[in-house]
C-alpha cells in the first residue's frame, strides 16, 4: 500500500489492530500511551510522534518500507517526455 497521509497510517493501524483482535486500550498498554492516543493516530493525527507511530505498528506486526517515489519519472516515460 502507498502511503500518502497520516489517516493512511492510521487505517492501516486500525485494520491489523482489528485483525488481530486487539483493543485500542491493549495497544496503549503495550506502547505505555493512552487509549486517546492510539486513537488519534487511527483517526488520522498529523502530529503524532513517529516513533511512537512505528512501535505501534510494529505492535501489530507491520513493517514500514519505503523506496524511492518514481512515479513523476515513469509519467513522464509514458507520454514520451525525457
Amino acid at each position: 500500500m502507498i502511503i500518502g497521509n497520516a489517516r493512511d497510517v492510521g487505517a492501516i493501524l486500525r485494520q491489523a489492530r482489528v485483525s488481530k483482535g486487539l483493543t485500542q486500550q491493549q495497544v496503549a498498554q503495550m506502547l505505555g500511551v493512552t487509549r486517546q492516543w492510539v486513537a488519534s493516530v487511527e483517526a488520522g493525527a498529523p502530529t503524532a510522534r513517529l516513533g511512537l507511530v512505528v512501535d505501534a505498528l510494529r505492535c501489530v506486526d507491520v513493517l514500514l518500507e519505503t523506496r524511492p517515489d518514481d512515479s513523476q519519472q515513469l509519467l513522464d516515460q509514458i507520454v514520451g517526455r525525457r
